[in-house]
């Protein structure tokens, strides 16, 4: 059963939501324009809002699924993981689109909300709070490592 879900899990992970999205809307393909990338960053500077939006429900769902499937079938958890992971495996290395897939965040993502959802909130919080932070500073900062000390050393 377990062997079964994770071809499965792989075969699911392999649509790239990106490219089947943009080829059923008469889009370009995301691989070969933007980024280059089939995510769903490259899909809004392609196509939109709605297109990334669906993008990113397609990934999602894609890395849930098989964690899901594999909690119903009364599989352990590492077995759920292995399988979320096959998904994940799918959408870096798609046996549709010539093993040229996409960054596996969003999948990764919707394994990680089958596996344990309390870890999405704090992910999702900080991502937020890194892209509302505005813009970088005019200056640049001093590495965290680095001591006063180690500093005045480098200004001599």
């Amino acid at each position: 059963m377990f062997w079964l879900l994770a071809i499965l899990a792989y075969l699911l992970g392999s649509l790239s939501f990106a490219i089947l999205l943009s080829r059923l809307s008469g889009g370009p393909d995301p691989r070969a324009c933007g980024s280059g990338n089939p995510g769903t960053t490259n899909m809004l500077r392609l196509a939109g809002k709605r297109m990334a939006a669906l993008t990113l429900l397609g990934d999602l769902c894609k890395g849930l699924l098989p964690v899901l499937i594999a909690q119903h079938a009364g599989l352990g958890i590492q077995q759920q993981a292995w399988a979320g992971l096959a998904a994940v495996l799918g959408h870096l290395y798609p046996l549709y689109f010539n093993f040229r897939g996409g960054k596996g965040v969003a999948t990764a993502a919707g394994m990680l909300l089958g596996l344990y959802p309390p870890a999405v909130l704090p992910a999702v919080a900080s991502s937020r709070a890194r892209i509302t932070d505005g813009p970088p500073p005019p200056f640049p900062l001093p590495h965290p490592m680095t001591t006063s000390r180690s500093r005045s050393r480098l200004r001599r």
